[in-house]
């Protein structure tokens, strides 16, 4: 299949394109509350409104299932809209969920809101990548993974907003007030930058890419598409399962439970930052190979040594490793294919969402079915599977350097 290449985009000088840039970042620090904020929520949500923990989960399934709607409905109109109109709209349902969310609604009615906040923020996230790489074609893969890495910061710190308004005995309505207003003047300072910078969509070819199958008969945006899938798996499976497994195999106190997930965060962000730079003199397969080999190794001692010290050592450091999977994975096909960077971008983007419907679950069932550790233990040979996939990338040529 022939990919052509999207029209030129208007240039703009540096300072504003520095500006559009921060506003894009800013609404991927906002976007990453809505991942992590819920898990403190869980308990709250049980208590207000009488749900088992199994109905519980129904939170985090329902926001997944509507970023997976909202991304394969998406991939065909990804390329044909203005990305500054759909990333209004998107960060708009966001916004307007997250405020529906402050009046407590009943349980099947929140369901449905977290439905939309799902949707709207997995579609924010795939046009986000596809602007950033429009807007720096030369060097896709250092802002995308610097894009990832604001995303890092606003995940590491979601928990810890829920857990301060929680620990004051405010109720839990006033965090989704307070949220969704930070992101209103979020979307305000984006609008009124975009207002001033205006940048043209690229003028894709969109003729035979009305729908995944055909994305898909690009061979290499397979092996990326299994990269960004795996990459989640193992990220959201980890975040998932390690704290009950700190307590309840390794018997360790509540706090200590949650430091090896706030340790691979802290290495996923360090390691996006770091791995922008290397992006800029170094091939991405060989990046994605050999991080991805290192880390898998790391996460296979981690786990036959077992205990708490090294898993919190181990996934600051596979985290590091591992992080800037998905943004370099985004950056490298658009890098092949940039004039449907809205279409790949989301299915990468959908790859990542079924990662978490997905994996997080599938440990659950194989820790049940053999043992809690067998099921970690898994969940630490996702690595070696991306290392798998990127070795069956094209060999590196000048154009893999994102300089």
């Amino acid at each position: 299949m022939i990919f052509k290449e999207a029209a030129p985009i208007h240039s703009l000088r540096k300072a504003p394109l520095v500006v559009l840039t921060v506003s894009l970042y800013l609404l991927m620090f906002a976007y990453a509350f809505s991942v992590t904020i819920i898990g403190p929520l869980i308990p709250i949500f049980m208590n207000a409104y009488r749900v088992s923990l199994s109905q519980s989960g129904l939170v985090p399934l329902f926001q997944g299932l509507g970023g997976a709607v909202a991304l394969f409905v998406g991939v065909d109109f990804a390329d044909r809209v203005h990305r500054s109109l759909l990333i209004k709209a998107a960060f708009g349902v966001y916004c307007a969920a997250t405020l529906l969310m402050a009046i407590a609604p009943p349980y099947m009615v929140l369901l449905i809101l977290f439905c939309f906040i799902g949707g709207g923020t997995r579609f924010l996230e795939a046009i986000l990548n596809a602007y950033v790489s429009d807007i720096h074609p030369a060097k896709r893969g250092f802002y995308l993974t610097l894009l990832h890495a604001c995303f890092g910061v606003g995940a590491l710190l979601g928990p810890l907003f829920s857990t301060v308004f929680i620990s004051a005995k405010v109720h839990w309505t006033y965090i989704f007030l307070t949220l969704g207003g930070f992101c209103v003047v979020i979307l305000v300072v984006y609008t009124l930058v975009q207002k001033k910078i205006p940048v043209a969509k690229p003028q894709a070819q969109v003729s035979g890419l009305k729908n995944i199958a055909h994305l898909l008969e690009e061979r290499n945006l397979v092996w990326l598409f299994f990269m960004a899938l795996f990459y989640a798996a193992f990220a959201l499976s980890i975040s998932a399962w390690m704290p009950s497994y700190m307590t309840r195999r390794l018997h360790t106190g509540i706090i200590l439970a949650s430091v090896p997930v706030s340790a691979m965060w802290i290495g996923i962000i360090c390691g996006r930052v770091v791995y922008s730079f290397l992006s800029l003199k170094h091939p991405v397969k060989y990046l994605l190979l050999l991080s991805n080999l290192a880390a898998g190794a790391v996460m296979i001692a981690v786990v036959i040594i077992n205990a708490p010290v090294a898993y919190v050592g181990g996934l600051c450091i596979a985290g590091f490793l591992v992080g800037a999977t998905t943004p370099l994975s985004v950056a490298q096909a658009n890098n092949m294919m940039p004039g449907h960077s809205g279409a790949v971008s989301s299915l990468l983007t959908f790859a990542s969402v079924m990662g978490l419907l997905v994996f997080p679950w599938l440990i659950g069932v194989i820790a049940d079915a053999s043992s809690f550790w067998f099921g970690i233990a898994v969940a630490a040979l996702f690595p070696c599977a991306i290392a798998v996939f990127a070795a069956f990338l094209p060999k590196p040529v000048q154009e893999d350097r994102f300089h």
